[in-house]
């Protein structure tokens, strides 16, 4: 599976020239797939690409412009695409860039959206509300009329959904105002499981997320919303951020080093951090780690763990491939 990161900035559109590096459109992140080949009746059908789509922020534009230079013909019919979209919650950072995403307009494309069902609002009632006038000049019903066509998964925690044979996407609910959901994307392959954990909008109030640590436990990547420092949570730096649904990166380390997760990612960045106060809370982090790494040692010195953790902040473009 290959990894690319669209958008990695929590709350708002933050674009300037102090977030270059490590950008400012908010959350999306593709995961391509290839489906091994299938043999039947001795013809060997090609690879099929399978394209998940993590959340729907002002990043799904790039990824769509991207997509649109990638198309292909044959015989002068357009090749459709397919992909899957899964929402973590519809807040707007979330859910802000779906009506400029290129791919949805075009006919013959497919999109599957999934999201959690609210008591009283679908999915699909939410995405079309940002699009109802005066916000938008295009309904989300004029789009499946003329463009692609859309169908919408209303989930619950627990659900595991099969995207082709050899990927499976898992759920579970996390701690936001109005909730979220947390994802994990494995892949079969010949060598074993891959697995990517997508951790956004959480918080961690005074104890490590059990939910998070049994969905996240031996992943490969986890994904974790990081947007305060340690200080900035408690409030020696601006005011207390108690209960605004984000966490910071001391947390999100343990939780990788307690359920053994090979990298860890920060994301989710707060809109007013720079690069250089991203690039202090990567240098704060990776000290941190190497301080918990030791410490959990320690705490087992008879049993041999794997802790070989290491620890990045996410950023625009950023491409992973796990084999």
């Amino acid at each position: 599976m290959i990894i690319k990161f669209w958008g990695v900035r929590g709350s708002i559109p933050s674009p300037g020239p102090n977030t270059v590096k490590y950008g400012g459109n908010t959350s999306c992140v593709s995961i391509l797939v290839k489906e091994p080949p299938v043999v039947l009746d001795t013809d060997e059908h090609p690879d099929e690409e399978r394209l998940i789509i993590l959340d729907g922020g002002s990043g799904l534009r790039e990824l769509g412009i991207d997509m649109m230079k990638n198309i292909q013909f044959v015989e002068g019919i357009l090749v459709p695409l397919e992909m899957w979209v899964f929402f973590s919650h519809t807040h707007w950072d979330h859910i802000q860039g779906l009506p400029f995403f290129e791919p949805l307009f075009i006919k013959g494309n497919c999109v599957h959206l999934y999201g959690e069902k609210k008591v009283s609002i679908s999915l699909e009632e939410t995405l079309k509300g940002q699009q109802q006038y005066p916000n938008f000049p295009i309904s989300l019903d004029e789009i499946t009329i003329n463009g692609g066509k859309m169908d919408f998964t209303d989930l619950y925690a627990g659900q595991h959904i099969h995207v082709g044979n050899s990927v499976m996407v898992s759920t579970t609910k996390l701690s936001h105002p109005d909730g979220v959901f947390c994802y994990k994307v494995e892949e079969s392959t010949e060598e074993g499981l891959k697995s990517v954990v997508y951790a956004t909008d959480t918080e961690h109030r005074n104890v490590l997320d059990p939910r998070l640590l049994k969905i996240a436990r031996g992943a490969d990547i986890l994904i974790y919303d990081a947007q305060y420092t340690p200080d900035e949570y408690v409030g020696n730096v601006g005011m207390p951020k108690f209960d605004w649904g984000h966490s910071t990166y001391e947390i999100g380390i343990d939780t990788a080093l307690a359920a053994n997760v090979k990298r860890l990612l920060l994301f989710h960045h707060d809109p007013k951090h720079t690069d250089q106060d991203i690039d202090k809370i990567v240098e704060d982090a990776e000290t941190y780690a190497k301080k918990r790494k030791k410490e959990v040692s320690g705490l087992f010195k008879d049993v041999k763990l794997d802790i070989e953790l290491t620890v990045g902040a996410a950023y625009e473009s950023q491409e992973i491939e796990l084999k």
